[in-house]
C-alpha cells in the first residue's frame, strides 16, 4: 500500500511540473506576440525578420512584424508593411530596416514609432503616430 501512494504521489508531482511548465511556455508565447506592430500586406521574393534574440523568421503575406525586428529583404524582393496605426512601408529589395520601438495610439500621448533604415530603401506613408506628432 506505501508504495503505491509513493507511485501515485511521484506521478501527481511530474503532472505538476509537466502543467507549470506548459503554463509558463503559454505564458511566454503570448507575451512574445503583445509587441505586433503590424502585418505583411504583399511581399515578393525572400524576406525575412530577423529577431533580436538572433532567430530568423520567413516572413509572408499575413505574417506579423515585431517590435525590434530587422526586416530584411532580398535584392530581387520588396515588402509593404501596415502598422497598427495605418502607417505603410514600402521596402524594395536588398534592404534591411528594424523597428527599434512602436507604441500605437493607443499609448495616448505616448505615442511614438522609431525605425532605423540601415540598407536600401524606404517609402512611407504617416500613419495616426505621425499624424499627432509631426515632430
Amino acid at each position: 500500500m506505501a508504495i503505491e501512494v509513493r507511485m501515485i504521489d511521484a506521478k501527481l508531482r511530474r503532472l505538476a511540473i509537466l502543467l507549470s511548465t506548459a503554463l509558463l511556455l503559454a505564458v511566454a508565447s503570448v507575451g512574445a506576440h503583445a509587441d505586433e506592430v503590424g502585418l505583411v500586406l504583399a511581399l515578393t521574393g525572400e524576406v525575412s525578420a530577423l529577431q533580436p534574440d538572433g532567430r530568423v523568421r520567413a516572413l509572408a503575406n499575413g505574417s506579423p512584424v515585431h517590435g525590434g525586428d530587422l526586416i530584411r529583404t532580398a535584392a530581387d524582393a520588396a515588402v509593404q508593411i501596415r502598422f497598427s496605426d495605418g502607417a505603410l512601408a514600402m521596402l524594395p529589395g536588398a534592404t534591411q530596416y528594424r523597428i527599434d520601438e512602436y507604441r500605437p495610439e493607443s499609448a495616448g500621448a505616448n505615442a511614438r514609432a522609431f525605425t532605423r533604415l540601415l540598407k536600401g530603401g524606404l517609402r512611407t506613408l504617416s500613419g495616426l503616430i505621425g499624424r499627432l506628432d509631426r515632430a
